[in-house]
């Protein structure tokens, strides 16, 4: 009684919980019999005063349920027992179960016995920086520990280009006068030993975002790392497409995405520049217009190196798609 209010009421709230979920049991346990299902209480030779059996158990609950007070004899206990429904049928005889199981229309449909056919085999994979190249092999096992100066560039290349895309992902949402704060600990955490090369990235990173040709795929509303995904058929089969387009917009002209490229050389023209490069963006292209069609999209190479924004021409995307003989109207 000395409990505050709050307690009490907590209490009382978990008393009624627990008593659901006692009858929740009772319930389970009730619907696991599948033809007779037998509720038994147990009688103590104790006297009532040494009975330290719960007055409320499941035994109790179904007794109340069924037979009730009337039922009950003098010691509290059924006089007989009580079996529900009261008009309970004849069990079946030996030969009516046989007939039964022989009754017209119980025969088993035909497919029961029959294999199940294999599914159709989904689309092959494929990276569209590779075109429709074979299906990717498995990972190659790692390089012995001495690299020579080729492996050595080919390594900082990698790094290079892996920052730059992290930086042009991250920082197009930040204020430009705090770009370089922010940029500052990743470059620290990516490019600890080589601080000459932090802040050229850096440098190369803010000329690609304050290029006025590149405002809209910066605007708000853009998309960094855009994932998509696809089928697209061929003459050579069917071809799951799945990749990141590096920037996108979707605005009232339609879609624009771009891709980053860290190369150091930069190409005259779109059709000087690597056919896979191309090849890329002509598949997220055809993957984007067969989602929306009639949707007008235009791609960009963007060489972080200069920057140059290269508009790759439609024509020249179809002529890739061309050659990978992908089915389908062009698209002009």
């Amino acid at each position: 009684e000395e409990q505050p209010d709050a307690q009490q009421l907590a209490d009382a709230r978990e008393d009624e919980e627990t008593e659901r979920e006692y009858l929740r049991l009772l319930y389970v346990a009730m619907t696991r019999a599948r033809d007779v299902l037998y509720v038994a209480g147990m009688k103590l030779l104790r006297s009532p005063e040494e009975q330290k059996v719960p007055k409320r158990t499941w035994y109790t609950i179904v007794r109340e349920a069924l037979a009730g007070d009337a039922a009950l004899s003098e010691e509290g206990e059924l006089a007989e027992p009580c079996i529900w429904p009261k008009d309970q049928r004849a069990p079946l005889r030996l030969e009516d179960q046989s007939a039964a199981s022989q009754t017209p229309g119980a025969e088993p449909p035909q497919w029961l016995f029959r294999p199940v056919p294999r599914p159709p085999a989904p689309p092959r994979p494929l990276r569209p920086s590779r075109g429709l190249a074979e299906p990717d092999p498995l990972p190659a096992p790692e390089r012995p520990p001495a690299f020579d100066a080729a492996d050595a560039a080919d390594a900082d290349a990698l790094l290079r280009g892996r920052v730059v895309h992290l930086l042009l992902e991250r920082l197009p949402a930040v204020p430009p006068h705090d770009r370089a704060a922010v940029a500052e600990p990743l470059l620290a955490r990516e490019l600890p030993h080589d601080p000459d090369l932090a802040t050229k990235i850096l440098a190369e990173v803010q000329a690609v975002l304050s290029d006025s040709a590149l405002a809209d795929i910066f605007a708000p509303g853009s998309r960094a790392e855009l994932a998509i995904a696809g089928n697209l058929a061929t003459d050579r089969g069917d071809f799951a497409v799945s990749g990141r387009i590096d920037r996108a917009i979707r605005d009232a002209a339609g879609w624009h995405i771009v891709d980053f490229k860290t190369n150091r050389q930069v190409p005259a023209a779109p059709d000087a520049a690597d056919p896979a490069y191309i090849q890329q963006l002509a598949l997220y292209r055809r993957l984007l217009m067969d989602m929306e069609p009639g949707a007008s999209v235009r791609a960009s190479l963007v060489w972080t190196a200069a920057p140059n924004v290269m508009p790759v021409p439609a024509a020249l995307m179809e002529k890739a798609l061309a050659k990978l003989k992908i089915r389908g109207n062009p698209v002009p």
